[in-house]
């Protein structure tokens, strides 16, 4: 029966369609497909809006977008709520939170400190927090390394020098230690440093510090040591007799039982070495420094004297056969008119920074490579800085006054080396809490 009432339909169906125009049953037949297409994208639609609904549809980009908008607390709080987001946090990590500086760090208290490292530590190159040290053992891919103890820390360093001989891609390190710290520490983190085969660049300041062990990191190109008290002309001379491959050296230390014999070894073993930075009592009067113009590949020279400059080392820098002089920077005393002359004489010259009582203006045109000029005076005129900048349109040319104090010739305001942080032959990342002692840089 129901087949034959289905038979009946049909061919009722049939019937009528046989009444319709060949044009309009076309018309009926297009809105039919039309409506069963429209059934089925309406279908997928809905689909997919109840497939895409949640947060943990997101890709990478838009989490990026998402966590740019957040400060590091709020990523890192983010990150501890849910075990998928702290997976896109590592991935928005990789490229991100490469550098860990202080000014991050200073955000968290220790705990947090520690669970961000753990977090994204395998991917920090480079880290600079004096908050918490030990850290340093979640982040094993680290170049470069910045730390400083202070006597308030929890963690001293003697509790974190074991691992940085697992760092071995770590480049660059540098250490400030307070006077709160005994030597024996800085001496076992040196040892450990024997293990850190890709150390190029060291920078150790402490209070007191013999220097002992230096020697063996013979790898170094950048070694740079601001020692208040104890180090040693034999730790000075292993150095340069070990380190050969030296470009950069920077002694600002008083140098027990120096002596004319470290200075001679100095200039015959560092024929690397294209920026040299002298003071405490290596540059004093008694001791023949002018040897250092024997160094072939020097560029950079920056002197810092007391008492006076021994014309010795202005004459061997004026005589140098085939010099490569690009700035010479002089902190001190003000010099004679006639010694200001004679550095004039140096025409590689690029920077120049000297103490003078009068501004040489037609020796200073015969400068024709100087870009850079900085004069500190004791008596400063008024329009003493606008003559000069008249006088040498094309040179950045600034005046400053210049006061003395026991002894020690001082400037109001300091004017840094240009060539040495622009060339990258200087350390030129500076940490606004050492600046007064400590420049660290990545070339």
């Amino acid at each position: 029966m129901q087949i034959l009432c289905r038979v009946e339909a049909d061919s009722i169906e049939k019937s009528k369609m046989a009444d319709v125009p060949e044009e309009n049953r076309k018309i009926k037949a297009d809105e039919k497909i039309a409506s069963g297409s429209d059934d089925s994208r309406h279908a997928t639609d809905t689909k997919e809006r109840k497939s895409h609904t949640t947060v943990f549809d997101l890709n990478l980009e838009c989490w990026t977008m998402i966590m740019d908008y957040q400060c590091v607390e709020d990523q890192l709080s983010l990150a501890c709520s849910n075990v998928w987001i702290e997976q896109m946090f590592k991935e928005y990590a990789r490229y991100r939170h490469k550098h860990i500086d202080y000014k991050v760090m200073s955000h968290f208290d220790e705990d947090d400190g520690e669970k961000l490292l753990k977090m994204i530590g395998e991917h920090v190159v480079s880290y600079d927090s004096s908050r918490n040290p030990k850290a340093i053992q979640y982040c094993p891919n680290l170049q470069h390394l910045l730390m400083e103890f202070k006597s308030d820390n929890e963690c001293g360093p003697g509790e974190f020098e074991w691992g940085l001989h697992s760092l071995k891609k770590l480049q660059t390190f540098s250490a400030d230690l307070n006077n709160e710290f005994n030597a024996d520490v800085l001496t076992k983190i040196v040892d450990s440093l024997k293990e850190c085969t890709s150390l190029r660049k060291l920078q150790l300041c402490a209070f007191f510090f013999n220097g002992i062990g230096l020697h063996r990191l013979d790898q170094l190109e950048y070694l740079d040591l601001l020692i208040y008290d104890g180090f040693e002309a034999k730790s000075l001379r292993a150095i340069c007799q070990s380190m050969k491959q030296l470009r950069r050296l920077e002694i600002k230390t008083h140098v027990n039982k120096m002596n004319k014999k470290t200075l001679e070894i100095l200039a015959e073993n560092c024929k690397q070495l294209e920026c040299l930075i002298l003071g405490g009592n290596i540059v004093n009067l008694r001791w023949p420094y002018e040897l250092i113009c024997q160094l072939p590949k020097l560029r950079h020279l920056q002197v810092h004297y007391r008492k006076g400059l021994r014309h010795e080392l202005i004459e061997g820098l004026v005589n140098k056969k085939d010099s490569h002089l690009e700035s010479l920077i002089l902190k001190g005393c003000a010099l004679s008119l006639q010694q200001v002359q004679h550095i004039c004489k140096i025409s590689t010259l690029k920077e120049l920074h000297v103490p003078s009582k009068i501004v040489p203006l037609a020796d200073l045109q015969k400068l024709t490579n100087l870009l850079y000029l900085h004069i500190t005076m004791p008596d400063m005129g008024p329009n003493q800085d606008l003559d000069l900048k008249k006088a040498l349109p094309r040179v950045q040319a600034s005046v400053t006054e210049q006061k003395e104090h026991l002894g020690f010739a001082y400037s109001y305001v300091n004017i840094p080396p240009t060539l040495m942080n622009r060339k990258k032959v200087g350390l030129d990342w500076t940490r606004p809490r050492l600046d007064h002692k400590l420049k660290f840089g990545f070339p």
